[in-house]
This record gives C-alpha cells, structure tokens and sequence, in this order.
C-alpha cells in the first residue's frame, strides 16, 4: 500500500495550468476527478452518514436515484418523508398540515394522461371518473353531472316491499332507464319519501310523499296520475285536495270527512280573506265578503228599475258549440255600462301575438321575429250574481208600485 502523508502541513495536489484535473484512478480506471473549477466527480459516492452541506445540484441529466425504502426526509426532526416501499410509494407528513400550494393543482394518473382531481385558485374543485368532469364546484353551489347515489345506515338499494316499514334509505338518484329516487327514512316516523316505487306502508304509487306527524303528500304515477295533498288511505278516501288526470269525480277534488260547515276554499288578497267555498252537510255555498265593518256611504234609495231595462237579455249559441244549443244570457259590453263591477275584461280586447326570440328553441323553419302563437281574442266575462241586487231592488220597486195601485 501507498501512502502520501503531510503531518505538519497541508497536502497539496496542483494540476498547474488552465483546464487540467486532478484525477483519481484504481486499477487504471477514473474513479474520481476534481476539476479546476472544483466540481468534484466520482463514479459513485459512499459515506458514515454524515450531514452533507453546501450541495448546491443534486443528480444531472438522469436524475437522483432512490432505492426502497430509502427516504428523502426534510425537516429537523425528519417531520417530511418521501420513499418507496417496494409497493407503495409514500409522502409522509408528521408535524403540522401538508400544503400543496400552486394556483393549479392536478391529481392525474401515472401516464399524466388522466384527471382525477383539478383544483383552480379563484375557481372550481372538479372531479373526475375516467377523465369525465363529475362533480364541479361553483359560485353558487355545486354541478353534478350523471347519476348520484346516496347512502346511509339501513341503506338496502332500494324500498322495502308494499305492507312493510320502509328502510332508511337517504337517497338514490337513477339515470336514463332505471328510473329511480328515493328519499326517506322510516314511514313510523316523520317521513319524507320522494320515489316511483311502492312504499312500505301505503298501497299506492307515487313519485312524492311527505308524511309530517301523518299528513300526506304524494304525486302519484299510478292509473290515476294524480297529485294529492292531505290525509288519504290505500283506498283514496281522505282529507285534502286532489288533482284527477281521469277520475269520475272531477278533475279537482276537495276532500274532507267532516259534515259540519267546514270553509274548503279561501280566496286571499291584501285585505284580507274577500271569499270562500264553504260546505255544510249536504250543500255548498260560494261567498263574497259583504261585512257591513267593509262598507261605506250606503244608500237604500236609488232607481232600480230604470236600469234594469237598460240590460238586455238574450239567446244565442257559442260559436264553438257544434250543436248551435240555444242559452240564456247577456253580452258583456252591453252589461258593462248597467252593471260595471259585475264584467270583467274590456270590449274588443286582443291578446298580442308572441313571436319567437334568441331564447326560444326555434322550430325547424321559423326564425326569431316569426310568429310564435297569433293574435288571440281577450274575451270579456261576467259574474251574473252581481245582478241579483239589482234584480231585487226592482222587484221592490215594482211591489211598491202594485200595493200604492191597489190601495
């Protein structure tokens, strides 16, 4: 073995001149070289484990390798850690939160070819299934695109069968062919259902069903394709209001079992309730407010009789009556003049014609500008039971007249 020893004083090795390295061989091999600008270049690089200061580039143009389970590691106490176990590959954070800070950041697939999460400084957090956005966050909420599925505790994938308790199900939203959403939780409690199965506990079809301390309201997808709301049993019997696409009964039904003057119908404006629909045992009354408490400047004394033969009854048949069947009526305008408060709408009234704009989805051969619906007929109507005042008043009139002749 040779040795070259300094000592007492440093030891020395000069490549005198520009360009020249001091170069290390074994073997007659480069093992290592130090250039003349000092970079120091060795074929490979072993150590006690001692810090290594002063590194200012670390690998080349292939980069810096890692074998398993060796960890880059960062932080005094080694609180960041990167390595590969020969599976997985780990970041490890031990001390405070990881932060991934950049005005984009993409979680992609190992091609990079492939997005699984996109996050947008100032913009949206998407989601992504087989690079297909799925679930984007906006300004005012969020946009799902697809099918969504709910779940929670008591989740089966489905209702349970008719003449059962419903399971909990939270919610399951279906796309184009399955058809299906559910929403709810158990029918023994408060429970809403939103679903176009049957439910657990009523023997009826139908797409909604709130169940708020036993009320009920369900769209049905049944034979009737009804919508109701209130209190109805299997058989249809109940309280509440149904809409009828081909019942018997009417297309609008209120329903309750009481036979007791009950109100079924109010109509309210800003002052307050001006009228009803009210039923009794076996009859129905159609009222308007008349509280004398509403009314001023009452006067008993005026002429009925003069007005009343300015009114003109008359026959006639609707023109959309094929049959040409013969009624008893008055033609509003001719009304108007006698009785104004009992016609509404104007003489000759038009509705305008709509015509199609940018907005519209425009059939094939029309254009914006074109007519979308015609000019149609705003027609006038009358509500003859504001002629029954009038009506009385002369009959008065008349009685007073035939009493002072008799007399």
């Amino acid at each position: 073995m040779s040795t070259i020893k300094s000592s007492n004083e440093h030891l020395t090795l000069n490549a005198d001149g520009s360009g020249k390295d001091i170069k290390f061989q074994s073997n007659g091999s480069e093992v290592a070289s130090i250039s003349d600008g000092g970079v120091v270049t060795a074929t490979s690089y072993a150590g006690s484990g001692a810090n290594l200061t002063g590194i200012s580039s670390v690998g080349g143009a292939t980069g810096v390798d890692f074998n398993d389970n060796v960890k880059a590691r960062f932080g005094t106490s080694n609180d960041l850690e990167i390595y590969h176990d020969a599976t997985n590959s780990l970041l490890v954070n031990n001390t405070g939160g990881l932060r991934l800070c950049s005005d984009t950041v993409y979680f992609r697939n190992a091609a990079n070819n492939e997005n699984g999460l996109v996050f947008t400084a100032d913009g949206s957090v998407d989601l992504y299934h087989n690079n297909a956005k799925k679930f984007e966050t906006t300004a005012d909420g969020v946009t799902v695109s697809g099918t969504t599925v709910m779940t929670g505790s008591g989740q089966t994938g489905g209702p349970a069968s008719s003449g059962t308790t419903q399971v909990d199900t939270v919610a399951e939203f279906s796309g184009a062919g399955n058809q299906r959403l559910y929403v709810g939780n158990d029918t023994s409690s408060n429970t809403m259902w939103l679903q176009n199965n049957n439910p657990g506990s009523l023997d009826v079809n139908y797409a909604i069903n709130l169940q708020p301390n036993g009320g009920l309201l369900y769209v049905s997808k049944g034979n009737a394709g009804d919508l109701r709301v209130g209190n109805f049993v299997a058989n249809g019997t109940g309280q509440g209001i149904k809409i009828m696409s081909d019942g018997n009964q009417g297309s609008i039904i209120i329903e309750t079992h009481l036979t007791t003057n009950r109100t079924m119908f109010s109509l309210v404006n800003g002052n307050g309730t001006i009228g009803t629909i009210s039923t009794s045992g076996s009859s129905t009354s159609y009222n308007t407010s008349s509280d004398y408490r509403l009314k001023e400047n009452v006067d008993y004394t005026w002429d009925a009789t003069t007005r009343l033969k300015q009114l003109k009854p008359a026959r006639f048949n609707f023109i959309a009556d094929d049959t040409n069947t013969l009624v008893d009526g008055f033609l509003a305008h001719e009304v108007s003049s006698v009785v104004p408060e009992a016609i509404n709408g104007e003489k000759d009234a038009m509705q305008p014609a709509v015509l199609y704009t940018a907005n519209d989805d425009i059939p094939e051969g029309k254009e914006v500008g074109d007519v979308k619906f015609a000019e149609t007929i705003a027609s006038q109507s009358i509500d003859q039971s504001k002629l029954v005042p009038l009506l009385v008043k002369t009959i008065q009139e008349l009685e007073a007249r035939i009493t002072a002749l008799e007399a």
